[in-house]
């Protein structure tokens, strides 16, 4: 997988417009994600985070799939165009489950203020939602 190119921006964009979490928004908030995230691999096998710690970014998934668990026990899985533990990141508390990446996975990640600060919509979805970073 390293072998594989970088998504240009707009490429990003048509991405995230795929994706039922942004189904609505304008390209422009989309544009300021793209720009602000970076794409990460993550090996087979190597968890992204653990139960109990915070979770550090919002992970969309590019390629791959990851598995969500909890106490060792696969509760669903979670492939491309799809977002790893959304709340999790949005309320900047422990994860409730840990998540590892099934096989290579390719990912673009962004800390979870600057994902939702992108857009002013989505920010007042999370003030609404409760996210602590976000009043």
């Amino acid at each position: 997988m390293a072998s594989e190119q970088r998504l240009a921006t707009l490429e990003k964009v048509l991405f995230l417009k795929s994706m039922d979490l942004f189904e609505n928004a304008v390209i422009e908030e989309l544009g300021r994600i793209a720009e602000l995230s970076e794409e990460v691999e993550i090996a087979a096998g190597e968890t992204i985070f653990r139960a109990g710690e915070p979770v550090d970014a919002v992970y969309l998934v590019l390629k791959g799939r990851v598995a969500v668990e909890k106490n060792g026990v696969r509760i669903r899985e979670v492939g491309e165009k799809q977002v790893v533990d959304l709340v999790a990141a949005l309320d900047l508390g422990p994860a409730a489950h840990s998540v590892r990446a099934l096989e290579e996975v390719r990912a673009s990640s962004s800390m979870p203020w600057i994902f939702m600060k992108s857009s002013p919509r989505t920010m007042s979805w999370c003030a609404r939602f409760g996210a602590p970073w976000a009043e």
